[in-house]
């Protein structure tokens, strides 16, 4: 897709790394960061029109992780959550309910399959 672009926060190197893969497949450019706080800081700095289309963010991260991130994006109002991807291999209540709780526009669990990401992606963008 053009001018289509994916910040993907994941602290797993090899994960970021297989998702970013599988992004580019839809994507033209892939952003990546290692935490909440490296994409807040990103996301601060960036020109408005460079902005990313999607953001795929992992719920559990050091420094600050996929929830707390997303509560700073809607506070600052840096990125609409309707636009953002939680993607973690944990599915508990707590953390559905903070998604649904901040708008946030869709959920994907790991491990996902290649075609699942693709499809996810191309059906957001």
């Amino acid at each position: 897709m053009q001018n289509k672009s994916i910040l993907v926060v994941e602290d797993d190197s090899m994960t970021r790394m297989i998702i970013s893969r599988i992004a580019r497949t839809v994507v033209n450019k892939v952003i990546e960061a290692n935490n909440g706080d490296e994409a807040l800081t990103y996301l601060k700095n960036v020109e408005p029109v460079n902005l990313p289309s999607l953001l795929m963010v992992d719920i559990y991260m050091p420094y600050m992780d996929g929830i707390v991130f997303c509560r700073k994006l809607k506070e600052l109002n840096l990125f609409p959550l309707e636009r953002v991807i939680i993607i973690s291999a944990a599915d508990r209540k707590v953390e559905r309910d903070a998604i649904e709780e901040l708008g946030i526009g869709g959920f994907l669990q790991k491990p996902f399959s290649p075609n699942k990401l693709r499809q996810e992606l191309s059906s957001r963008l």
